[in-house]
Formats: C-alpha cells, structure tokens, sequence
C-alpha cells in the first residue's frame, strides 16, 4: 500500500487517460513516495500517516496535510514511471512499440513538466509544514525540519535573497550540508573558533548581541554563493528562469553530447562566477573585521588579520582572499 492508493485520488491530482486501477505503477509510487516524500515528512510523519492512510482512519490534522503530500507524489510518481511506460518489458528484452510511441522530446517535456509540477508541489508541502510545524511536533523535531535555527541561513526565502532558487526549499534542502561546510572549513577559521562560537551562540539568543548580529550581513552571501558553487560537483543543476534548481537533465540521461557539453558549460560559468562573488563578499568581511579589532578582539588571532602598524588595513585585490574559498 502507498499513500495513493487509488486511481480516483491519482486522478485528483494530474489528468491521465484509461487506468483502471493502480496495480501497473504502483511499484513507481511506492519508490517515488520513498525517494521524495518520506525525507520531507520524516520518519515519525510518514509512518503515522502512510498506517492512517492504508486504515482508512485519517484524522485530526492529517487531514488537510494529507492533499499537500498527494499532489507532489501523484506527479513524481508518473516522473518516475513515465521512461518505463514507453517501452515493453518481457521474458525476452525490452522492445519499443515504434508506431505508437511519442517523439523523444515529447517524452521528455512530459516527464519534465511532471517534475517540475511536482517539485513546486513540495516546496507547497514544506511551506505548509513550517507554517504549521505546532501541528506536527514530531516532524519539528525530526531532522526534516527545514528551519535551521543554528545556521546562518535558515531557510530558502533568505538564501534566496543571495541566490536565485526560486525560493526552492527542496534546493535548500539538498544545500544543506553544503551549506555546514561552508560555516566550518570557510566561515569559522575567518572568524577564529572563539568568535565563531560566539556568533553561532547569538543565532539562537533569546536577546541577540547586536555587535555580532552585525557580521551576519557579511556572513550570509559568502555561505550562499559559495555553498552552491560547491553543490556542483555533486548536484544536477540548471539555470533557468525558475534560477538555480536542482533537475536531472534529459542530456544526461539521453546521452545527448552536444546538449551535455552545453548545460556542462553553463553550470562551469555559474560555479566560477558564484566563486568570484564569494571571495567579494570574503573581502567585505575580512576589511569590516580589521577595521572592528576592537569591537572582535578575537579576530586578531585569524590568519586574516593585517596588523595595522605593519600593513594598510584594507584589502583592496580579491584575488588576496581566493586561498579562503
């Protein structure tokens, strides 16, 4: 059983034509609702309502939660579905039914109009959550929680301030441990572990120290812009007019060669330009702490440091600070 478990709940939420019953993609939403669903909802979540759901028992606040998790399961599961359903599998191979078979970039606007569909569907789900995270103390205190107190930046909408992700949570999400790196091997050896501590400490102050309240301007864009640069390497990313969002190209997956090298020129463009902006705001910060040396006397243990009786405080060239990336 899935937490669809119908074609009428399925047809809800996306149009498809003659399926009379589930049987034939139900192994697709099943791995769809463990790939996409069960990491946002968390464990405890899932559980409970995938046995209130296969009960017919759903109740309380599960309710009006249970639509939000449908629709952007509906649409992945046809995403995931949709590559197998255009061949036949048999004892003897796969073979393709070349007469009735749609055009292959048919195919793929199609699947990529249900993943695109779907992934706005649980930014609607997270949204949803948050906004109503008293509702779900389990799932608030799970790691799917999305707000990130102790972080610099705790939440889609801010990193989208710096940069562009169409206020993608599930982008956020996947930038998460992209995004500690950062905090740690890049932001926390600028700053010193002492002064580090202390303003990683204030992020969660009942009554913020507004002297270290002041660098988390500074501290903010340098996660962001570097944090995505990093998150390359490891995540398919596009960028489109939606912004930087993670999409597993149809170049990729269909072999196209000259398509791949393009989108692979685009992403090497985006990286390098993200790590220029990084070592900008870098300079931004390491300048603001040597002018402050008074106000963080920490900082004069960082290898940042310009002792002023030596040097010109400012850093002018930030080609000087590539070496902090």
């Amino acid at each position: 059983m899935a937490l669809i478990n119908d074609t009428a709940t399925l047809k809800t939420h996306i149009t498809i034509g003659e399926l009379s019953n589930l049987a034939p993609i139900l192994p697709y939403v099943i791995e769809a609702e463990l790939k996409f669903i069960k990491p946002i909802l968390g464990d405890s979540l899932y559980t409970s309502l995938k046995a209130e759901v296969e009960s017919a028992s759903v109740a309380g606040v599960n309710i009006p939660l249970l639509p939000y998790v449908q629709k952007p399961l509906a649409n992945l599961s046809y995403y995931t579905y949709l590559p197998v359903s255009a061949v036949n599998l048999s004892g003897g191979g796969v073979r393709t039914d070349r007469e009735n078979a749609a055009f292959k970039w048919q195919q793929d606007k199609v699947e990529e109009t249900f993943l695109s569909i779907g992934n706005r569907a649980i930014d609607e789900l997270l949204k949803y959550l948050e906004t109503n995270s008293t509702d779900f103390p389990t799932w608030k205190s799970s790691t799917a929680y999305t707000l990130y107190a102790s972080q610099f930046i705790k939440d889609a909408s801010t990193y989208n301030s710096f940069v562009f992700i169409n206020e993608s949570r599930r982008t956020f999400l996947r930038l998460a441990n992209t995004i500690k790196e950062v905090e740690l091997f890049t932001i926390r050896p600028i700053l010193t572990e002492p002064l580090y501590t202390l303003v990683k400490a204030d992020l969660t102050a009942s009554t913020p120290n507004a002297d270290y309240q002041a660098l988390i301007p500074y501290i903010q864009p340098i996660i962001a812009h570097l944090a995505i640069a990093r998150a390359i390497e490891f995540m398919h990313l596009i960028i489109t007019e939606d912004g930087a969002i993670e999409f597993k190209t149809k170049a990729q997956d269909r072999g196209n060669k000259e398509a791949a090298n393009a989108a692979l020129a685009q992403v090497i463009r985006f990286k390098t330009k993200s790590e220029h902006t990084a070592a900008a705001y870098i300079l931004e910060l390491v300048n603001f702490l040597n002018l402050n040396t008074t106000i963080y006397p920490q900082f004069i243990n960082s290898s940042s440091y310009i002792d002023p009786t030596k040097d010109e405080v400012l850093i002018r060239d930030k080609s000087a600070v590539y070496n902090l990336l």
